[in-house]
């Protein structure tokens, strides 16, 4: 018992430990590679193609087996010195080794070794496409959920400003300044934004719980997540074509479709190769020893010397030459070639998406920077509106609702900031991907 409770006490603060430290999205992602059980089996996918390339490399080697037997004669039976049938009680020990090793295949099994090795590639390649695609998620949950806490800190800042305006009320009315309407319009703004942080803390939970999901943590814990900064602009005036060229070299999703349509291609060559003959050397070795092989005296030859005098080798060539197979092995040929051309029609559909899918990255970066340069002037705007607004209103200058507005648009002003520049961001992470293959670094 003893021994449990200090497990379960090790594991409580192995698991408070990983909560409350402050992850950075590149820890979460790295996180998720190593636990999310989704990516695990399509890592097991990689480890059964490697089985299937191992297996086709092994198909070179000869094949060699072993035997023994032991055999007891009672009743009628051959006697195997004259092969005349007996009635006395014997037995046979006979031991055999064979093999067999192909010579010539029509370059079959070359012509396997390479498209088990080029499916090897293409898992290793979707492994790592899956592997992006997860890194991507993780990012875009990260960024969901400082988009949620920061929304819940800009309705904080609008609930304290209600707070105040409250208190500020209050006084006026004790003294007589304001009527005991306007009372009522702020207590109503305070607890419409009290309902409003309430509802925003909420969903701020269903992010990191997909952020959670995601990193395999359990859904009870509690997950710090670091702010990030938009990074200083790289050098994004490159060409379409340029970016395409990279994308191209680069996207596991691309080297994929080429591994596939190089595995096709060897497949009709092994389609191909069943049309050849084939070569084949054997060997066989065997003896054997019996208590009914008798000398002139009619006993009992030593067994050793049986061993010795019995054996007999086998060896020789076999050759089979394809005549007639229903025409199957013709089919198999067609079909093989078209399984190439939907390898080949996959491969252009990819490269065709491709050059969509660069373009509008580019422009949705340049959107992106756009928003937020704009959002960023705003709220410079917003500010400076709001002072004003300040001022006003603790001269009475203005209604409560025209210093509400002005608050409230500061606010707006502010979760644009936030929103344009974490999708920025995202969308600058995206391009950078297209460049290099890397979304996180």
């Amino acid at each position: 018992m003893k021994i449990i409770l200090t497990s379960l006490t090790l594991v409580f603060f192995i698991e408070a430990g990983i909560c409350q430290q402050h992850w950075t999205y590149q820890e979460c992602a790295k996180y998720a590679i190593e636990h999310n059980l989704e990516l695990n089996n399509t890592y097991l996918l990689v480890e059964q193609q490697k089985a299937y390339s191992r297996n086709a490399k092994n198909s070179l080697l000869p094949n060699i087996g072993a035997g023994i037997d032991y055999n007891l004669s009672q009743g009628r039976s051959v006697d195997p010195n004259t092969n005349t049938y007996v009635e006395n009680r014997f037995f046979q020990n006979n031991y055999g080794i064979s093999g067999t090793m192909n010579l010539f295949g029509g370059f079959q099994k070359q012509n396997r070794i390479a498209f088990e090795k080029y499916n090897l590639a293409s898992e290793e390649e979707a492994y790592k496409m899956r592997e992006n695609d997860l890194n991507y998620q993780v990012l875009e949950a990260y960024i969901n959920l400082l988009v949620d806490q920061g929304l819940i800190e800009i309705i904080e800042e609008q609930y304290q400003i209600s707070q105040r305006e409250l208190e500020r009320i209050s006084k006026f009315i004790e003294l007589g300044r304001v009527s005991g309407t306007e009372r009522y319009d702020v207590e109503a703004r305070l607890a419409n934004d009290e309902f409003l942080l309430l509802k925003q803390k909420n969903q701020a939970e269903l992010s990191a719980l997909q952020l959670k999901k995601l990193m395999n943590i359990h859904a009870d814990s509690t997950i710090l997540v670091e702010d990030i900064d938009l990074f200083e602009q790289i050098d994004f005036e490159i060409s379409a074509d340029s970016l395409f060229q990279y994308a191209k070299k680069h996207l596991p999703r691309i080297k994929t479709l080429t591994n596939k349509l190089e595995a096709a291609e060897k497949q009709v060559a092994m389609a191909r190769s069943n049309l050849y003959p084939t070569l084949d050397l054997n060997a066989q070795y065997g003896t054997g020893l019996s208590d009914n092989f008798l000398d002139q005296n009619a006993e009992v030859i030593p067994y050793g010397e049986q061993f010795k005098n019995n054996q007999s080798i086998r060896y020789g060539l076999s050759l089979q030459i394809p005549i007639f197979y229903a025409f199957s092995r013709r089919n198999q040929i067609q079909l093989s070639k078209i399984a190439k051309e939907q390898a080949t029609n996959n491969y252009r559909i990819g490269l065709q998406n491709l050059e969509y899918e660069v373009s509008q990255v580019k422009l949705e970066w340049n959107a992106a920077v756009s928003e937020y340069l704009s959002a960023v002037k705003k709220e410079q705007s917003e500010e400076k509106a709001l002072e004003v607004a300040v001022k006003k209103r603790e001269k009475g200058l203005i209604s409560v609702m025209e210093f509400y507005e002005a608050r409230n648009n500061l606010a707006v002003a502010k979760a644009e900031i936030l929103r344009t520049r974490l999708q920025a961001f995202l969308k600058e992470r995206t391009l950078t991907f297209y460049l290099t293959g890397n979304l996180l670094e």
